[in-house]
């Protein structure tokens, strides 16, 4: 299971940044309008073998780059969750876009940079998931259950405190 689809991420950060990221450093960057056509499985026959070929280097990365994300996640939730999720909450979406986004810059970006900054954000917010210090929400498997009324509940034998004064 891919927290993060490809299509998601032609939505953000974007076809554009896709293709200028994700292509072979040697060739022209892959047309956006490619790079599209490829992740949605479109009709490629406008442009030529060695764009088209281009174009599937780049899902290869990108996808290479999802799949470490994927990884990275897991090794965090594995420690509190039964995996595969059943659902992706949207959290984890954005703690996947977020990494892919890192993992195919990671090497042309500085530390500073806000790539690298949202980067470590994530994986600190990995790290209090993984520690119990917060929950994936609403779709969060084993948060607590909230549904009570909240009021106290009583267990055990009832007459035992009665019982404990009578003896005073």
């Amino acid at each position: 299971m891919s927290y993060i689809t490809l299509v998601e991420l032609l939505d953000s950060p974007g076809a554009t940044e896709l293709a200028q990221v994700a292509g072979p450093e040697h060739l022209v960057v892959v047309p956006a309008a490619l790079l599209i056509a490829t992740i949605n499985g479109a009709d490629r026959s406008i442009w030529s073998v060695d764009e088209q070929a281009a174009a599937d280097a780049a899902v290869a990365t990108i996808t290479s780059a999802r799949t470490d994300a994927d990884q990275l996640i897991d090794g965090y939730l594995r420690v509190r969750y039964a995996l595969p999720l059943l659902t992706v909450p949207a959290l984890l979406r954005k703690l996947a876009r977020h990494i892919t986004r890192y993992e195919l810059h990671r090497y042309r970006v500085d530390a500073e940079h806000p790539i690298v900054r949202a980067y470590r954000d994530a994986v600190k917010l990995l790290e209090a998931l993984s520690a119990g210090r917060v929950t994936l929400g609403a779709a969060d498997p084993i948060a607590p259950d909230t549904s009570s009324s909240g009021g106290v509940e009583f267990t055990g034998r009832s007459a035992q405190f009665a019982d404990s004064l009578r003896r005073i």
